[in-house]
């Protein structure tokens, strides 16, 4: 059992969520739902959704709105940005890494 819990753990940590996953799974526990969120925030439904997709980071001032409605520190959701960007750019770097090599094997065939 505790090999499946290891396992799932390092899955987990390769896994890219960006901090709007947290915002998914907080919104229930909080009795609110995005359009609530949008409200708080000032902003229309569409940007909600973007943050929660990751297409909008989470700078200093919307971290300290967040921690407003979800009561997780200003420092959590900054971290959580920090991890998500650059996890995302090591994984691009590896496609790019992944991209380079099939394209030198188009050159200098084995």
């Amino acid at each position: 059992m505790k090999n499946n819990l290891n396992t799932l753990a390092l899955l987990r940590e390769q896994t890219i969520f960006p901090p709007g996953s947290t915002i998914v799974e907080e919104l229930p526990y909080r009795d609110k739902t995005p359009e609530d969120l949008a409200q708080h925030l000032g902003k229309p439904i569409e940007y909600v959704q973007q943050l929660i997709d990751g297409q909008i980071p989470v700078d200093e001032a919307l971290a300290e709105k967040l921690h407003e409605v979800f009561r997780l520190s200003v420092t959590y959701w900054l971290n959580k940005e920090r991890r998500y960007r650059r996890h995302l750019a090591e994984y691009e770097a590896k496609l790019q890494d992944e991209a380079d090599r099939e394209m030198l094997k188009d050159f200098f065939p084995a």
